[in-house]
């Protein structure tokens, strides 16, 4: 064996050493991916319960519903501030 081939050899095992760390990285990229994603999915799920809650206890002290209109909901996946449209509103 000479220098070359010694050379080839120890290139080749360095290869396969960084495509099985490649391999794993992909691996664990995709748990955290989908942990995340549920975990996304439950936070959405208690911030839907929390709201549901929010608006019941104006029904309950007030006797009226403090919901966000259509017309607010539209304005809302804009972006605009909804601060601005009700000091624009007064």
């Amino acid at each position: 064996m000479n220098n070359y081939e010694t050379i080839v050899f120890f290139v080749s095992f360095l290869t396969l050493i960084i495509s099985l760390f490649a391999i794993w990285l992909a691996i664990m990229f995709y748990k955290y991916c989908s942990q995340l994603s549920s975990l996304v999915n439950e936070m959405s799920r208690g911030l839907d319960i929390a709201t549901t809650r929010l608006e019941a206890i104006s029904t309950l002290l007030y006797g009226e519903n403090a919901s966000i209109t259509d017309k607010r909901k539209e304005k809302l996946k804009t972006g605009t501030n909804l601060l601005k449209i009700g000091e624009e509103a007064k």
